[in-house]
């Protein structure tokens, strides 16, 4: 049985493997924190773990300021920057409650080589992806939100042939399902 960990780092890979101009995949929550990242075999990152770490946070409160013109320009989609070395994307990955408060939010970053065609890669390739796995970046956000993410289990997410759940998961006190 795979643990939360284990789950969205495969995810990292599953999304890693589809482009091969893909440096880095993380995964971020709704603070910023990384949860999961993955660099592409052989690469020498750019940056160090606290760098990376830092980035997270800064592209988080970046995204959140943006949301101030969502009224005007609707929801931030993805966004791109290229730099001198890489280009990188943010997406943001959004499961709505009962109101707006109560929305839960990750963040797929991706770094690109340069030169790669990022917009067909991330429209044609990441964000397909996204859609297909919606459930389960939804699933990890309500557990997430209501358990200790290292006691729960069983989940198996990456065999789409066999049901989300096999079983009852048991969270300290609580019984998530």
């Amino acid at each position: 049985m795979l643990s939360t960990e284990e789950n969205l780092k495969a995810i990292c890979k599953q999304i890693m493997q589809l482009d091969n101009s893909i440096r880095f995949v993380g995964i971020a929550n709704n603070l910023g924190s990384l949860v999961a990242t993955l660099y592409r075999n052989g690469l020498t990152p750019l940056m160090n773990e606290q760098e990376t770490s830092h980035y997270a946070i800064q592209v988080v409160l970046r995204v959140a300021t943006r949301e101030d013109f969502e009224s005007k320009i609707g929801r931030l989609e993805y966004s791109i920057g290229k730099y001198e070395k890489l280009i990188r994307a943010t997406v943001p990955i959004r499961f709505v409650g009962s109101s707006d408060y109560e929305s839960k939010f990750y963040y797929l970053l991706i770094s690109f080589d340069l030169k790669s065609a990022v917009i067909d890669i991330i429209e044609d390739k990441v964000m397909p992806y996204i859609e297909k796995n919606r459930e389960v970046f939804h699933l990890f956000s309500f557990f997430n939100s209501k358990c200790d993410t290292a006691q729960f289990a069983p989940l198996y997410i990456l065999d789409r042939t066999r049901s989300l759940f096999e079983g009852i998961i048991r969270c300290s006190t609580n019984v998530c399902i």
